[in-house]
């Protein structure tokens, strides 16, 4: 299946059950079909979402005895087809259904008849008389299966996963049509039976929860929680005697009552139904016979809607359509949803419902509410073509109706109200804000209270708008407005206003700026407020004025810190928001000064909130320690996006002790892509930002803050939470510890060694928790680690980390993987001793891990590979790692985005194997190659028909690209014969100009790897390759130019004094780059590197241009270590300066500077930098090279003389 339209889910909409039903129902009473056949419409969303919202029936018929004879009208699908092209462009073709109830032997051959209208067909069948409760849907794609022993490809059809979803206006819908759906097959007792015991199966299962938590509290295995024990209480106490005679004779009664209420309303709803059924037909005729003497329909269209009034028969009809689709009837409720379909036609329908929502006052609540989204939903879709009238008409009607009595009318009317906003602009209802402001003054509270709502959602969605000149500046009165409410009686209309005001902190309304103390002033007297809605925005207000008003805030701050203190330490969602604003706080300059005497307050606070509620363990499964072959859902993984590969500069393996290939990162280029909130460890089953993070989080700021001032307050704390004996304490405290590693490291260092033993021995915990929590603290503690005798810390650390690599925990395994990554970039060559026993056991985990874990085992090989380097490249490690790399590549499809973290773990293991990848290469070079192929084409498709492709999904490209590169730079010459079976030059060529900046970068890194590695298939299309490159030097996309300039560099070094008519495209903007007071260190080094080799192969051409850049290439390049790339960029200066002595003379210390920071230069770039600097003192003569020389740091002098004899 193409990338861009890869289904990773199916949503289907109840409107399509609802259609499939009835096309199954309707041919089942005319015949003896056992399953039907439609057509499914929908869009492809993100990520793979399709979204199925629609459907038509084709007729169809098959041999019950030759499945192989089947009809499929083909004329009616393409007359279908072509209408819904014409009438609803938005909802495409995306397959088809039939009703089951499994799949057939036929269904391959309907599919490929299918994929002439929709090449990536989904096929969904919906059982319509499902025997269990579940969902009725299952949803599969046709693939190619492909055989190991070399015979032909056949199709077949995969499961892809789907669920039932729909929109907000569908679901309302559905609640009234499906309520109480009853199966008149089995009648209504029988339902009800069916459904107690289905209830009571419910009970049983909540019973045995709270058997297994009152027995894990008396075990002492749970803290008891008085709040759930007196909840059981009530419940118990609420239990009837049932023992007692009297509650016989009373339940006899009872039921004796119930049975008489039942007989009763069973006579009064079959009378009412007589009597509706008269009215409709009484109804249906007149307007029968009204349609056939006029021409006009029961909804006139008035041109003029001042004085609108509804007829009688068209209320009553919409009336009684709203009232039906309550009913428990199917057949009802299809005509109900035919009958507003059909309505919606009519320009004045809309008329109808905001009427019924505004005006029909004695109607039920439901009814009116119903009503008001139904239309909401057809203003959302068909704004555009409504009449001006109409829009006129249903606004005018929701600022009447705001203040209704009812909240739940008032909540429907104020959704409505900035729908319209939204859609039609505010401009294009000057009146709406004038009177929303307005009603603010009304002493009625449902009216205040209904314009607050309305204005609070406007406010948050066009804060920028309100602002602005096109609306005259209306914050200028509703600032002051919304001020006067801060001191309302009612908590809801006082929470109201300063969430409106909150909205334009940010933005610095200079509205809000000029009150900004009234503001201020009043957010201090709601302090105290005793609602937690309010004290909420109170804090939220607070936080955002810290980087807006620092000024105004600081005379106050101590009280200020005081209330933070308190609130921080609230129940609810206000705890949350006050630690924010440790958060923001400690950004600001002023943090040391105004913190440091709440210091001792804080700290026990922030500790205290690390710990894990109740509800945290409950939801996370603290109680649970094995569960490692539990599958894991789809919604528990992340998605992963893939970093495209970044060229740095790489050290003398010598000097070293490791390796980073192109593939390296460095902090300056890119994005962190660190997937945890600031470094908190992740609790992936607790929401995305909750207090037990923030807490942690102002932690370690404030520890980088205060570094060791902290540590005294701080380790009195540390050591009653370390060997506290509730384990959730235990817990937190470790948490603590390693939240202040990185601020608070020099202080920490003399408690380390009896920290990390003790860390250490908690990886072998009973609480799964406090296993994974002890893993991620020691990995912010790995530098120090590797720092000290292997013996003591580091061998007892792998080996226990290795240990819980292998935990019965899924939680444990994932923390131990990423805290052993850690320890693997600390570590480096360190590790050479211990790979195989790494390695058996990262292997093992391959058989142990479920989806999720074995994403991030991928990344921590991927690690090893790039730490170790050829350290790995041993039969006896090659043996053992790739038989299980290889089977994961061989069992993944090409669409399947696991292949993101598969593929950067192969690049990595590829470098580090060298040769020893050889045996390997070939399928996973091929493989590379189809999915760029796959993806330019499809980025092909969507270009010229965008209406029936969608744009593919990029990734796949750049993986794809980095693993080449990996391969190219660990095979080298090994390469070519791939190279030059492939047309992969053609590929790079279009990927090089590719409009999504990762592509590009991707590929220049792979250009530069094949340009070292076999560069004589890239020479013949050099003239093609290098004006790209220069046209991409462009630093506004760092990671882009930082690769073509690494690219140019190697390209010059293989082609020689060629590259002289490229130096009009490239050497001006490297010259700029180097120039820069903004450029990166990385991009800085990898511009000197390119300069320096373009002047090692065109001195001639380069040189003229040596003073303007020599300072810069001089100080970019003193601080790197010696290697390959240095050398050749040195002897291009050295080459430069003979041509150009002049160029270097104002900035001749700088050279002498750059030239003293060689370790040990190679004897023949010796001999150049000596020749250079002798020559210059020959040529000033001794006394001005002493007076040259004074100015010199002492350092410099000497280690030139030692060096260069000078």
């Amino acid at each position: 299946m193409p990338a861009e339209l890869s289904t990773a889910k199916v949503v289907i909409h109840p409107l399509v059950l609802l259609s499939v039903v009835d096309h199954f129902t309707r041919m089942s009473k005319i015949g003896n079909q056992k399953r039907v056949v439609g057509v499914l419409l929908g869009c492809w969303k993100a990520k793979g979402i399709l979204d199925v919202s629609n459907s038509f029936a084709v007729p169809f018929d098959e041999d019950d005895k030759d499945k192989s004879v089947w009809f499929l009208d083909h004329d009616y699908l393409e007359s279908m087809y072509g209408m819904f092209k014409k009438v609803n462009a938005r909802e495409r073709v995306v397959g088809w259904y039939h009703t089951g109830p499994k799949l057939h032997q036929n269904d391959i051959a309907i599919n490929e008849l299918l994929r002439r209208y929709c090449p990536n067909s989904v096929l969904v069948i919906i059982d319509a008389h499902p025997k269990e409760l579940g969902l009725p849907t299952e949803a599969y794609i046709a693939v190619e299966e492909v055989h190991d022993d070399g015979t032909l490809t056949k199709k077949t059809f995969e499961h892809v996963p789907s669920q039932i979803g729909a929109e907000e206006a569908e679901e309302v819908g559905v609640e009234h049509l499906l309520r109480d759906i009853k199966d008149t097959t089995v009648g209504s007792l029988s339902q009800k039976v069916t459904n107690q015991l289905l209830g009571l199966k419910g009970l049983n299962a909540q019973l045995r929860d709270i058997k297994e938590y009152l027995l894990k509290v008396g075990n002492g295995e749970m803290p008891i929680n008085h709040q759930i024990m007196y909840q059981m209480q009530d419940i118990f106490n609420l239990l009837p005697d049932i023992s007692h005679d009297n509650f016989t004779d009373t339940l006899y009664i009872k039921t004796n009552d119930q049975m008489l209420v039942v007989y009763l309303a069973s006579l009064v709803r079959s009378i009412i139904a007589l009597h509706n059924l008269i009215n409709n037909k009484l109804t249906e005729d007149i307007t029968l016979d009204k349609r056939r003497h006029s021409h006009h329909n029961i909804f006139p269209f008035l041109p003029k809607m001042t004085h609108w009034e509804p007829q009688p028969e068209g209320l009553n009809q919409i009336i009684t359509l709203l009232k039906q689709s309550q009913s428990t009837d199917n057949q009802i409720q299809r005509n109900v949803q035919m009958k507003l379909e059909e309505l919606n036609r009519y320009p004045d329908f809309n008329n109808y419902l905001i009427y019924v929502l505004t005006k029909l006052t004695t109607q039920d609540e439901p009814t009116r509410s119903l009503s008001g989204l139904i239309l909401k939903n057809n203003i959302r879709i068909h704004a555009s073509s409504l009449q001006p009238e109409i829009i006129e008409y249903i606004k005018k009607e929701c600022l009447t109706a705001l203040g209704d009595p009812s909240p739940l009318i008032r909540a429907t009317v104020g959704i409505l109200i900035t729908t319209i906003a939204n859609k039609g602009g505010i401009l294009s209802w000057p009146e709406l804000l004038p009177t929303l402001c307005e009603m603010l003054d009304s002493h009625e509270y449902s009216i205040c209270e209904g314009a607050f709502g309305a204005l609070q959602k406007i406010c948050e969605d066009s804060a920028e708008v309100l602002d602005s000149n096109e609306l005259n500046r209306p914050l200028n009165i509703m600032i002051p407005k919304f001020l006067q409410f801060f001191r309302h009686t009612s908590p809801k209309i006082r929470s109201h206003a300063i969430a409106c005001i909150n909205q334009f902190i940010i933005h610095r309304t200079q509205a809000l700026m000029i009150h900004i103390d009234t503001f201020i002033e009043n957010l201090f007297h709601l302090s105290s407020d005793e609602d937690h809605e309010v004290r909420k925005n109170v804090c939220r207000g607070l936080v955002m004025l810290l980087d807006v008003r620092m000024d105004r805030l600081m005379p106050h701050m101590n009280a200020i810190i005081e209330y933070m203190l308190v609130r921080t330490q609230d129940p609810d969602e206000t705890a949350l928001e006050a630690c924010e604003f440790w958060l923001s706080l400690a950004e600001h300059p002023v943090c040391k000064e105004v913190l440091g005497p709440h210091l001792h307050k804080l700290a026990p606070v922030l500790v205290k909130g690390m710990k894990y509620s109740e509800i945290d363990i409950i939801i996370l499964k603290g109680d649970v320690e094995e569960d490692e072959f539990i599958p894991d859902r789809d919604e528990d993984i992340k998605p992963r996006f893939h970093k495209s590969r970044t060229h740095t500069l790489k050290a003398d393996l010598h000097q070293s002790g490791g390796t980073v290939g192109s593939g390296g990162t460095n902090d300056d280029i890119g994005d962190s892509d660190d997937d945890d909130d600031d470094g908190i460890v992740d609790d992936s089953n607790l929401s995305d930002w909750n207090l037990r993070k923030c807490s942690a989080a102002a932690l370690d700021i404030l520890a980088n803050v205060f570094k060791e001032e902290i540590l005294p307050i701080l380790l009195p704390i540390l050591k009653e939470t370390l060997f506290h004996e509730q384990w959730v304490i235990k817990e937190s405290g470790i948490l603590a510890l390693g939240a202040i590693a990185e601020g608070c490291m020099t202080g920490m260092i003399p408690h380390l060694p009896e920290l990390i033993p003790f860390l250490i021995n908690c990886l072998s915990d009973k609480k799964a928790l406090v296993r994974s929590i002890t893993c991620w603290t020691l990995s912010r503690y790995a530098h120090w680690v590797v720092s000290q005798p292997h013996d003591q810390y580091l061998k007892p650390l792998i080996e226990e980390l290795l240990k819980r690599i292998l935990d019965a925990n899924k939680r444990v395994q994932e923390a131990a993987c990423s805290a052993f990554a850690s320890l693997e970039e600390e570590a480096c060559t360190e590790l050479v001793p211990y790979l195989g026993f790494i390695l058996k056991t990262l292997v093992f985990a391959f058989s142990k891990y479920q989806h999720k874990n074995l994403l991030i085992l991928y990344d921590a090989i991927g690690t090893l590979a790039d730490s170790v380097g050829h350290h790995l490249n041993k039969p006896e490690y090659i043996s053992m790692l790739m038989p299980p790399l290889i089977q994961k590549w061989n069992m993944l499809k090409d669409e399947d985005k696991d292949l993101f973290p598969l593929l950067e773990c192969l690049s990595s293991v590829a470098t580090a194997l060298q040769s020893g990848f050889l045996p390997y290469c070939e399928p996973v070079y091929r493989r590379c190659i189809s999915l760029i192929q796959q993806t330019l084409n499809q980025e092909i498709a969507s270009t010229t028909s965008p209406a029936h492709y969608e744009s593919p999904d990029k990734d796949f490209m750049i993986v794809a690209l980095d693993l080449l590169s990996g391969l190219a730079e660990g095979l080298d010459i090994h390469i070519e014969s791939l190279v030059m079976s492939s047309n992969i030059m053609q590929l790079l060529y279009q990927c090089m100009q590719d409009s999504m900046p990762e592509v590009r970068q991707s590929s220049f890194a792979l250009l530069g790897d094949l340009t070292k590695a076999c560069f004589q298939h890239v020479h013949p299309y050099i003239s093609d390759f290098l004006p790209i490159l220069g046209n991409n030097l462009n630093p506004e996309y760092i990671s882009v130019c930082n690769n073509a300039t690494w690219a140019i560099g190697e390209i010059s070094i293989k082609l020689g004094q060629d590259t002289k008519s490229f130096i009009p495209l490239i050497l001006h903007q490297l010259i700029e780059i180097i120039k820069s007071q903004n450029t990166p260190k990385t991009l800085l080094e990898n511009t000197a590197i390119t300069i320096g080799r373009l002047g090692l192969v065109c001195p001639i051409e380069v040189a003229p241009s040596l003073q303007q850049f020599v300072r810069q290439w001089c100080s970019s390049l003193r601080n790197i270590r010696d290697n390959e790339e240095k050398d050749s960029a040195f002897r291009g200066m050295c080459q430069m300066i003979t041509v150009n002595p002049s160029g270097v003379v104002p900035d001749f210390i700088f050279f002498c500077d750059a030239a003293a920071s060689w370790s040990n230069p190679k004897p023949d770039l010796h001999e150049m930098l000596k020749n250079i600097l002798h020559g210059f003192k020959t040529q000033v003569g001794d006394d001005n090279w002493r007076h040259f020389v004074d100015q010199f740091p002492p350092q410099l002098a000497e280690r030139l003389n030692a060096m260069y004899d000078i």
